[in-house]
């Protein structure tokens, strides 16, 4: 089954598929490791800190209130919402820590415009990154389906889907059936988001993502990433090379970089 995207978190995937192309660049690393190593241990409290946090709101807040609190607080409008004290201690902490990861969050924007990461949200992903690699929390996690909603600060498309198993189906049935009934429900609420306007998300924006960065970052022309690819036998590989083209131009715009920026 393949994955939905969503208008509000689309950006934030192929930022985060970008993103994951500079850090696996040794040149790029290796200014960027420079740069950390006298805040590693601050990195360490401020990721320790939010974590404490999430887990703690996990126990007291429901995903509404939680969607709410993360709405307000990024919005700058942290009265809105009025957190238990124990919580708004452990707020006050972690932003106490970060204010003093200022120099690096300016020496983040810096680098990341020397490497052509000129978009607005470049510095807060490379510190997210960086803050979840002090946590020691592996980047691709898998969270349980239940958490979920405790993930982005916006209510999700619709109510959960939420499936009760009889103990009498693990008597009745076998395990294969209970799977294809909890499929067919699962197909159905899948059909309802595709009703509300949600689509497949794109096969190809880890690809378009390689395609951008070859382009701006390693500086190859749209024939030459074509060389690099497989086209279709028989196809023209002018062709293939304006698809690079449109794909590249179009990444950029999902990720809010402007080529006039990239000159």
């Amino acid at each position: 089954m393949p994955k939905l995207s969503h208008p509000k978190i689309i950006e934030g995937q192929a930022a985060a598929c970008l993103v994951r192309l500079y850090r696996n660049d040794t040149a790029f690393m290796k200014e960027l490791k420079q740069l950390r190593q006298p805040y590693l241990p601050l990195l360490s409290e401020v990721a320790a800190a939010w974590l404490k946090f999430s887990r703690e709101c996990a126990k007291v807040l429901s995903p509404p209130e939680f969607q709410k609190f993360y709405e307000c607080y990024l919005r700058g409008d942290k009265q809105a919402v009025d957190l238990p004290a124990k919580l708004d201690a452990y707020v006050k902490q972690a932003e106490q820590t970060e204010e003093k990861l200022e120099p690096y969050k300016r020496g983040l924007d810096k680098l990341a415009y020397q490497w052509k990461l000129r978009a607005p949200w470049a510095w807060r992903i490379l510190l997210l990154y960086d803050l979840v690699e002090a946590t020691g929390i592996p980047e691709e996690v898998t969270i349980p389906i239940d958490l979920l909603d405790f993930i982005y600060p916006f209510q999700p498309p619709m109510p959960p889907l939420e499936v009760k198993v009889s103990s009498w189906a693990l008597i009745l049935y076998d395990k294969q059936e209970i799977v294809k009934q909890i499929g067919r429900r699962l197909a159905i609420y899948e059909d309802e988001l595709k009703k509300m306007g949600l689509r497949e998300r794109p096969s190809a924006l880890e690809k378009h993502a390689w395609w951008w960065f070859q382009h701006y970052v390693r500086n190859k022309t749209y024939d030459e990433i074509a060389q690099m690819e497989t086209y279709t036998p028989g196809g023209s590989l002018i062709s293939y090379r304006r698809n690079v083209g449109t794909a590249v131009r179009r990444f950029s715009r999902l990720v809010g970089i402007s080529s006039q920026t990239l000159k």
